[in-house]
């Protein structure tokens, strides 16, 4: 099941614990998480480090749609990454769906399929998801753990920028991207890119990251 700010009824400044305590062996599927710019809703770990291991035939760990003004966090014990990701056979850590103003930190994700921490929202037919109509902003990606993954490390944007999609409905332009930093994470074992940014039309920071062994897949 969806965990729906909507039907929970969060409000701005809301905190949602993931227990240490708990072993999370199914996908954590998050939307309508919507805080403010002033007061963010706060996802974090509480009673020890977090741990959401998924079978491998499953395609991601954690997903966020439809959200804005949220903070996904780790710091909530001693430990330097309080939230563990890892087991799915695509994606770690998925922000898509029209989701946007985030901030993802000390996490640790590992041994997944394709990419660590993914964030775009793929143009279709429906217009709200294409450029000029839908614009992700204000994401902070910092401070975190990302190894062994089958494709990319940081995968945030779209990778076909120019050329633009193709659809059922023919080719549609991914959205842009404005106020994007990725900091002080490391990223280790990647079979392609270590971390790929793309559509950032405005604002792009990437900085103090360290980068090994990436394209181990040749």
């Amino acid at each position: 099941d969806w965990i729906d700010g909507d039907k929970l009824r969060l409000q701005p400044g809301d905190t949602i614990c993931l227990d240490g305590a708990t072993t999370y062996n199914i996908p954590l599927r998050f939307k309508n998480i919507r805080g403010t710019e002033e007061y963010p809703i706060t996802i974090i770990n509480c009673n020890g480090i977090a741990n959401i291991t998924v079978p491998s035939n499953l395609v991601y760990g954690v997903k966020f749609e439809q959200s804005e003004h949220f903070r996904i966090t780790g710091t909530g014990e001693e430990a330097t990454y309080g939230i563990r990701i890892s087991g799915a056979n695509k994606l770690g850590l998925t922000f898509d769906n029209h989701t946007t103003d985030f901030e993802a930190d000390h996490l640790e994700i590992s041994d997944v399929g394709f990419a660590g921490i993914m964030a775009k929202t793929d143009p279709s037919c429906d217009s709200t998801t294409t450029r000029g109509y839908f614009t992700m902003r204000n994401v902070d990606i910092h401070h975190n753990l990302v190894h062994h993954t089958g494709g990319e490390g940081l995968y945030i944007g779209n990778s076909f920028y120019s050329t633009g999609a193709k659809t059922s409905c023919g080719i549609r332009l991914p959205h842009d991207l404005e106020n994007i930093r990725i900091h002080s994470n490391i990223v280790r074992n990647t079979g392609w890119e270590g971390i790929q940014l793309g559509g950032a039309v405005r604002g792009a920071e990437i900085f103090n990251n360290i980068v090994e062994d990436y394209g181990e897949a040749n």
